[in-house]
This record gives structure tokens, sequence and C-alpha cells, in this order.
């Protein structure tokens, strides 16, 4: 188990964050609380670098005849494996940053700039509390 996280922490750090900036803006309601550490940018940038292969893996697959169904089950395998690894690296991004700031129980994210934001549930719009106590809370 830890030659895998070994090997992700080594692969976090020969990764360009720069190339995987978050671009949204700070929304009305988000609270900025801080910002991304050098560390933590790269597991970002990690996550985000897995996810774009995943989904270059999956254009590969769909464009991929029919006939070479064990190449596309191969593209698919590799897409569903990555984007595995770009959930994990993601939590142990989220975790992280939870852990840094001690901030367990709040919604959290990441915004233009590098800011972390974390956003109250009573501060959604009345429309999405209804959600506030659902599965749907994540997606809010």
């Amino acid at each position: 188990m830890t030659k895998w996280l070994d090997a992700v922490m080594k692969e976090a750090k020969d990764v360009n964050y720069k190339k995987f900036k978050p671009m949204d803006e700070v929304g009305s309601g988000e609270h900025v609380f801080g910002e991304v550490d050098d560390a933590c940018r790269r597991l970002y940038a990690l996550a985000q670098e897995y996810k774009r292969y995943a989904a270059e893996k999956r254009g590969e697959a769909s464009t991929t005849p029919f006939i070479e169904s064990s190449s596309k089950r191969h593209c698919l395998e590799e897409a569903r494996k990555m984007e595995r690894r770009a959930s994990a690296v993601m939590e142990i991004f989220q975790v992280s940053v939870r852990h840094a700031h001690n901030l367990w129980d709040e919604k959290i994210g990441v915004r233009k700039g590098w800011k972390l934001v974390r956003i109250a549930i009573d501060e959604v719009p009345n429309t999405a509390r209804f959600f506030a106590h659902t599965p749907f809370k994540e997606m809010l």
C-alpha cells in the first residue's frame, strides 16, 4: 500500500501545477479562508491530470471501431483506473486541506488564484435547502 502512495507523492512532485489552475471565481456565499499550499497544489493538479488522461482514453474508446472490441475494452479499463486514481488523489488533497485548516464538517472548494473557500449549508438559497439533509447535499 505505501508503495502506491509513495509513487503518487513522487509523481505529484514532478507535476506542473500551473497547467491545472482552478478557473472558477469565488461565488456569493463562499468565504475565502486561505490559499492552497504548493504540496496540495501538486496533488490537485495530479488529480486533474489523471482526469484528463481518463477522458482521453474514453474518447479513444468511443472512436475505436466495434470490430476492435479488445482495444475498446482496454481503453475503458484504463479510463476507469485513472478515474479511480484521480478520485483517491483528490480525496488526499481534500483531507490535507481539511486537516491544515481544521474544517472537517464544512463544504470546501478551490477557486481561481488557488483560494480555498467554504460555504455553509444555511447560506445556500432556499430552493436548494430542500436537499440539505439528503445525499444530494454533496452536489450543492
